[in-house]
């Protein structure tokens, strides 16, 4: 585990983890420190963030699927009305 030290933190800040983590300790029957409770938090911003990551790429494919059969049957349309026009010309050149 690799280390970070915050500076310059409010002091607001700083008794608001101390508060949070002396209501931890208690819940959880351990001391739980100010460091421990920042870890946590970051750590459930990051799987929070993986998470929206997730949803949006499946968002985002689903959308992509609509888009391609939204395209194809576009297409297709489009092409039996070429077939259309072109086999109404050659009905009238006969």
């Amino acid at each position: 585990m690799k280390d970070i030290k915050i500076s310059g933190v409010k002091t607001e800040v700083v008794e608001f983890l101390k508060r949070k983590s002396q209501e931890l300790s208690a819940t959880a029957g351990r001391k739980i420190t100010r460091n421990e409770y920042i870890n946590l938090i970051l750590e459930e911003k990051l799987r929070e963030e993986l998470s929206t990551d997730g949803d949006k790429i499946k968002n985002l494919a689903s959308k992509i699927d609509y888009l391609a059969s939204t395209v194809m049957k576009y297409s297709d349309a489009t092409n039996r009305l070429i077939n259309l026009i072109y086999s109404e010309g050659d009905q009238h050149d006969e």
